[in-house]
């Protein structure tokens, strides 16, 4: 299952592993490598890995994954983008990039217990049983199973005590966030929150790329994207709507911005949208 901004695919004999390296070879992407069985060999950034059964490994947004044909081992890859995180779980008190950035910035391997893996299984499964049905109610299920599926990975981790402690995100930082959210229409540059704040912009810029993973400009541009897509999703509005709403007058500059951001023309994800939700 890959909906450009997560996905879930399942290890077996033979899986021809092109198409989970399209995406996992890119960046911002946190990769989950969960073998069940056997052992699968594949790289993450300058290391080769050969992870055998009943072990997950976690690979931070920095670091590219590459596989192997997986021949003789069952399990599961996922893969989560920084703008999903962001746009489904930005307030849930649990999830968000900041908590998987640092989970993730150390790639480490574990062992799964069978207690946790049960449930964490059966939410994958339905994941992938599920992922060629079109609704926009079954949308939302998705996202709240991966959510529950997050939550049930947290708490393995959290019973390993895998989880290094690390201070909450600095009121610096806080504060950025919460500008950015309010302001994010008419303030596109890092310059203009750090006058705010009374910070230089390199400052602001080093202290949230340290907290969260992502840089003072890719907090912006996300929440950008993530307002863009609601506009579309919730309303079906044209693009003109959408840059207009979002303090563009320049239609080609948005649209430009958003194929740098995403990879894709806005103009693709409204007739994606479209096919997916069509009456059968």
């Amino acid at each position: 299952m890959d909906t450009q901004e997560f996905a879930v695919y399942h290890l077996s004999d033979g899986a021809d592993p092109s198409a989970m390296n399209k995406l996992a070879e890119q960046k911002g992407f946190y990769k989950i490598v969960w073998v069940r069985e056997g052992t699968c060999i594949y790289r993450a950034g300058n290391e080769r890995y050969d992870t055998g059964a009943s072990r997950m490994h976690c690979i931070g947004a920095g670091s590219r994954l590459s596989l192997d044909a997986p021949l003789g081992c069952d399990g599961y890859v996922i893969l989560l983008g920084h703008r999903f995180i962001n746009e489904h779980y930005g307030n849930d008190a649990h999830i968000s990039s900041c908590h998987l950035h640092r989970y993730f910035e150390n790639n480490p391997v574990f062992q799964v217990k069978p207690a946790a893996a049960a449930p964490m299984n059966d939410t994958l499964l339905f994941l992938l049983n599920g992922a060629e049905k079109n609704s926009r109610v079954y949308d939302d299920i998705q996202e709240r199973y991966l959510r529950l599926f997050l939550l049930y990975f947290m708490q393995h981790l959290l019973n390993l005590k895998l989880l290094p402690f690390r201070p909450s995100p600095s009121r610096l930082t806080q504060r950025y966030l919460q500008l950015v959210n309010e302001h994010y229409a008419e303030k596109k540059a890092v310059c203009q929150y750090a006058g705010i704040l009374y910070v230089t912009a390199s400052y602001l810029n080093k202290v949230v790329k340290d907290e969260t993973g992502l840089t003072a400009r890719e907090h912006i541009q996300q929440r950008i994207i993530a307002e863009a897509k609601h506009g579309l999703y919730s309303s079906g509005l044209s693009m003109k709507e959408v840059a207009f709403s979002l303090g563009y007058d320049d239609i080609a500059h948005f649209s430009k911005f958003f194929k740098k951001v995403c990879g894709y023309n806005f103009s693709d994800l409204k007739r994606n949208m479209t096919n997916r939700h069509a009456v059968m």
